[in-house]
């Protein structure tokens, strides 16, 4: 039996899931159309043609796109700083901490499964990744699964950020009981039943609880209920209007143009199917018989003496507008998409090309803050809590520290101050000033390092060293590449 609080909860529950399943199904049908025209189902009750490929093609270099600039498998995307001062970290622990954080990471399914989340959200708006514990006897300690939005239904806060994700589930009898070996002590032995059960995970008082309904016609029963510090699921939007749940993608805004490239395109290949085979007519003069006419090589068609016979319908018109109304709109889908922002096949001057990444930059500097924001920093605090568990890291707010992911924006900021500082040493060199009466060299190098993400052992503590080789330095910090040209192989 249960009791009333149970009772009141799942009748709350079911209350609020039915809400938020009313405001889900006004995005199904949108959701639908952005996939079939770029990522389409290829299963026979959802097939759908597509003649254009500029849409899937621009999603993919899109994606491609953002998991480098969000997630660089080159590079550390994690940093640990200090609760108090908020300032960086790099001694021993802090190193470790970090280092087995990423370690973590790249021997998963990561990358697997982050190139179809962010495939998710170019197209559908939403990304959501459930995270979870791996194999303890492996070196996938953690485990990422990407899940499709039309089956995750959510609600919000006033504040705008996702606080409860409901998932609808079908369960055959022995799945249910593996699952849920609870659910065992409420439903009948029929094997041959299917079983539906509401997961959803609402965060209450400071922590997230999972809580298991199995619907049952006589009885709704909680079967199972979990408390996590950290939600194991993981949802974040591209953009998102005010009194929206879900969020607007660009492929959304690039809809129309995508459909109607894709309809021109249809409708081309059905004029050029007709110029190759024509259209033919013929006088009804009781000897040609249109059945049993073949247009191959060396066939005799028959006719009556005084009939024209087979004569081939002229076309109104040759004039061809399909290629002056396409491919305007294939550039307009391309620039929507951001393709070839951030990256070029033609052959361009170093500031031409840095010119235009700054102008990807600045398009996408809003869903670059959204993304860290409700992506990478809770993704980071469930891993971290995760491998607190196992023992693998330490647990951080022990030594007064905390895990921290590093944007896109902050990395670009990063990058630019080692210009800035590389330009001042250029200039100092050009005035002849000595920089080690400007700049304390063993600090600006450590700076430099840290700034470009190099790890601190790989420089030599010693100061009389650096001094000696002060020129040397200078040159190498003025222009890296050259130096490296320059070097015999």
């Amino acid at each position: 039996m249960l009791n009333s609080s149970y009772k009141n909860e799942i009748r709350d529950t079911l209350k609020d899931y039915e809400k938020a399943k009313s405001k889900h199904a006004n995005w199904v049908e949108l959701w639908r159309e952005c996939y079939n025209f770029t990522n389409p189902n290829i299963s026979k009750k959802n097939k759908f043609p597509i003649y254009d490929a500029t849409a899937p093609d621009a999603v993919d270099e899109l994606a491609g796109v953002l998991i480098n600039e969000l997630y660089p498998y080159t590079s550390d995307w994690v940093e640990i700083k200090d609760i108090n001062t908020k300032e960086l970290q790099h001694d021993d622990i802090s190193n470790q901490v970090r280092k087995n954080i990423m370690e973590a990471i790249r021997t998963s399914n990561f990358q697997v499964e982050i190139h179809q989340i962010i495939m998710d959200l170019i197209v559908a708006g939403t990304g959501v990744m459930l995270i979870e514990q791996g194999d303890l006897n492996s070196d996938n300690k953690i485990k990422f699964n990407a899940l499709d939005i039309q089956n995750i239904i959510l609600s919000e806060k006033s504040h705008g950020q996702v606080d409860a994700l409901y998932i609808n589930k079908t369960f055959s009898f022995d799945e249910l009981i593996t699952k849920y070996p609870n659910a065992k002590a409420f439903i009948s032995c029929e094997k041959e039943n299917s079983y539906n059960v509401i997961e959803t995970i609402k965060q209450t008082n400071g922590k997230w609880q999972l809580v298991t309904i199995l619907l049952n016609d006589k009885k709704n029963q909680i079967i199972m209920k979990t408390e996590y510090e950290n939600s194991p699921f993981v949802v974040f939007r591209w953009q998102k209007q005010s009194g929206e749940v879900y969020g607007r993608s660009p492929v959304m805004k690039s809809l129309p143009d995508i459909k109607t490239v894709n309809k021109i395109a249809e409708l081309t290949l059905k004029n050029a199917s007709i110029s190759v085979t024509g259209i033919w007519q013929a006088d009804d003069d009781g000897v040609l018989n249109p059945n049993n006419i073949r247009l191959v090589p060396g066939a005799i068609i028959p006719k009556a003496v005084g009939s024209n016979g087979l004569q081939p319908l002229k076309s109104p018109g040759e004039f061809n507008l399909s290629n002056m109304l396409i491919e305007p709109l294939q550039q307009r889908i391309r620039k929507s998409l951001l393709a070839g922002v951030f990256t070029t096949s033609t052959l361009r001057t170093a500031t031409e090309v840095a010119e235009q990444a700054m102008r990807g930059r600045q398009i996408l500097n809003s869903v670059f803050e959204r993304i860290t924001q409700e992506a990478m920093i809770p993704m980071i605090k469930r891993i971290a809590n995760i491998l607190v568990k196992q023992g693998t890291i330490i647990n951080p707010k022990q030594h007064n520290l905390y895990i921290d992911a590093i944007s896109p924006n902050e990395r670009f900021n990063k990058q630019q101050k080692v210009m800035v500082v590389k330009q001042v040493i250029k200039e100092l060199k050009q005035l002849d000033i000595d920089i080690s009466n400007v700049f304390d060299v063993k600090e600006t190098l450590l700076w430099l390092s840290r700034q470009m993400e190099l790890p601190d052992s790989i420089l030599i503590n010693n100061n009389d060293f650096m001094l000696e080789n002060l020129n040397d330095i200078n040159n190498f910090v003025s222009n890296p590449q050259q130096e490296l040209l320059n070097e015999p192989l």
